[in-house]
């Protein structure tokens, strides 16, 4: 005698749909942002899924560039391709502000000036670093 779970054909199909819909693909992600290969510190990422608007992540770099996302308190995001904004200060010297109060100091003022670079990047399944690189897409920003 079947088992009443397989007597009938369509179970299996529902089960299989249901099984589809609650797969989501997220990931943490984490990489370095990147100029002529070296790290851009301090600088602050705005992530936009050209897919979803609604799906927006920021992060910040360390003194290496590195950066872990931040999805309102969510280390995973959904995969996908991004929008990537990268904003940054440098000396006009060209070097990278000092850490701490001194740099956030000197940030909007003629010591300082603000870059910046759009970089279109893709989210997929296990492959969690994502490195930026901003090399020939940066733009100084007026005024700053």
């Amino acid at each position: 005698m079947p088992l009443p779970l397989f007597r009938g054909r369509t179970l299996v199909p529902a089960v299989i749909v249901v099984a589809l819909v609650g797969c989501d693909s997220r990931i943490a992600v984490t990489g370095r942002v990147v100029e002529n290969g070296q790290p851009v510190p301090g600088a602050e990422l705005r992530w936009a899924h050209q897919s979803d608007p609604k799906v927006f992540v920021s992060g910040v770099t360390d003194a290496n560039g590195a950066y872990v996302l931040d999805a309102a308190g969510r280390k995973d995001i959904p995969t996908g391709k991004y929008q990537v904004t990268v904003t940054w200060w440098r000396t006009r010297a060209g070097q990278p502000l000092p850490a701490g109060e001194q740099g956030t100091a000197m940030k909007g003022t003629d010591a300082a000036r603000q870059f910046t670079a759009t970089v279109e990047v893709e989210v997929k399944a296990g492959s969690p670093n994502v490195d930026v690189d901003v090399t020939g897409k940066v733009t100084p920003v007026e005024g700053g």
